[in-house]
């Protein structure tokens, strides 16, 4: 990571934010001891952009996935040649998305990054804040800007995990529907509490796991979350 972050504070001409090109996160709802997707969107009307450096901080008690080294996450608009480097920093994490070959983030709006959170389940229900520092966007000529600092909410909820339906349990008809959701019959939109499917131990790249759990869950004497 060091190699490349001396890449970003080698850029010939940075400019302040005065554009409208932003790096963003909307605010979105979370529920204490699930998983949760935060998609960090670019919307850049004014340029073109390969790489982006920025410093994410997180309300203490959520925190980025990790499965063994690897921090879960996914990425859209990109090339084949782009990677995106993850480090956890003294309160909070580095992203760098950079390019090898100097290739540019496709499209002029949307999700980029997409990272999958761990909720604690000790966090009470209320807003928390989280915040996009630092923000560097580098167009392929080096030339780039720089946003200082935006902010997003996290509406952590009491949701019963695994309850998609709404109904108050967790049984097989949740688990069908999670099911439905992983093979395309159904939507996240479509349930009733979408955010009741990021089960403890879930997957949102693979549901039927989320699925599984929800049934297992349904016969289990003693409840795992």
């Amino acid at each position: 990571m060091k190699r490349i972050s001396i890449l970003f504070a080698a850029m010939l001409v940075w400019t302040c934010c005065l554009a409208e090109d932003k790096l963003q996160v909307a605010d979105f709802s979370a529920a204490a001891g699930g998983l949760v997707t935060m998609n960090i969107a670019l919307e850049n009307p004014d340029a073109q952009y390969s790489a982006i450096q920025v410093d994410l901080y997180l309300p203490e008690g959520i925190e980025i996935v990790k499965l063994g080294d690897d921090y879960v996450y996914t990425l859209s608009r990109v090339a084949d040649s782009h990677s995106l480097s993850i480090g956890k920093m003294n309160g909070y994490y580095r992203l760098i998305l950079s390019s090898a070959m100097n290739e540019e983030i496709s499209g002029n709006t949307g999700t980029v990054i997409g990272l999958s959170l761990k909720v604690s389940s000790n966090l009470a229900v209320g807003t928390l804040n989280g915040f996009l520092k630092t923000t560097k966007m580098v167009k392929k000529d080096g030339t780039g800007q720089i946003i200082e600092e935006s902010s997003f909410h996290i509406e952590i909820s009491d949701v019963l995990l695994g309850d998609v339906n709404g109904d108050g349990e967790v049984n097989e008809v949740d688990a069908q529907q999670i099911l439905d959701v992983s093979v395309g019959i159904l939507s996240v939109n479509d349930l009733a509490v979408p955010e009741a499917i990021n089960v403890p131990g879930g997957n949102p790249s693979a549901l039927e796991v989320n699925a599984q759990l929800v049934l297992d869950y349904s016969v289990a004497t003693v409840k795992p979350w």
